[in-house]
């Protein structure tokens, strides 16, 4: 009587163990899958804050610029946050392998490739290397010193924030975050076109002013900032009262 209660008990025990050992097993995995899920958009926006805090620290007054300037790229960090905030619980497609050996290297060398970018060309001789590319395309004056620096920026910017959506996603980063990416891209191409074909030569250009116009204005406005735009010099200016 004794043998068979022990007997019984032993086998309960064991199954009550192996049902903890399952659900810790379970439990574990979901943990892992959870913060690997909220471990890329994490690497995400930490790379684009870095890249635009960078950018204002070196060259703040750009910011006040939207053609061409630095303040596309804080309509580019609040549309990043914006699909984060709407994709935060939304489940992957399918399953990604853990940030781990090199992919892990790959995914801190294109989320800090853009910042190494910034750093490299205000603080050693990257600056004129680019100057040199550019006086080679046959660019002069502001052309050269102003616009070419700021459109290839976007460019490198651009390029490796699609490198580092495509680690972490493959093709369902790209839809994801297709508004953030089809903005610094579109603002890098009209940039860059614009540099080597300007007053007017693409008249695409001219056409879509008018709408950037629109969209700064719209966002900006409730916020207390001053858009003044000048038709003749496709300058648009940004300032808040009472802000240096």
């Amino acid at each position: 009587m004794f043998s068979a209660s022990l007997r019984l008990f032993r086998e309960k025990s064991a199954e009550s163990y192996e049902s903890v050992h399952v659900a810790t097993k379970h439990m574990s995995s979901l943990l892992k899958n959870v913060l690997l899920e909220h471990t890329r958009p994490l690497i995400i926006v930490s790379s684009s804050v870095l890249l635009v805090s960078l950018l204002y620290v070196f060259n703040p007054t750009m910011f006040q610029e939207v053609w061409k300037g630095y303040l596309p790229l804080l309509i580019f960090l609040w549309l990043v946050l914006l699909e984060i905030t709407l994709n935060w619980n939304k489940p992957l497609e399918k399953p990604r392998s853990s940030l781990t050996g090199f992919k892990a290297v790959l995914t801190a060398f294109f989320g800090m490739a853009p910042t190494i970018y910034v750093l490299a060309y205000f603080l050693s001789d990257l600056d004129q290397f680019v100057l040199n590319v550019g006086s080679f395309a046959g660019l002069g004056g502001w052309f050269l010193e102003t616009s070419w620096p700021i459109s290839l920026q976007y460019l490198v910017s651009a390029t490796f924030f699609t490198l580092l959506l495509l680690l972490l996603y493959r093709g369902e980063g790209l839809r994801r975050f297709s508004v953030s990416t089809f903005f610094i891209w579109s603002f890098g191409a009209f940039y860059t076109m614009d540099t080597f074909y300007p007053y007017g030569k693409v008249t695409v250009l001219q056409n879509i002013v008018p709408w950037i116009v629109g969209v700064v204005t719209l966002t900006l406005s409730p916020m207390g900032y001053h858009i003044q735009y000048n038709s003749t010099n496709y300058l648009l200016t940004v300032d808040k009262p009472g802000s240096y």
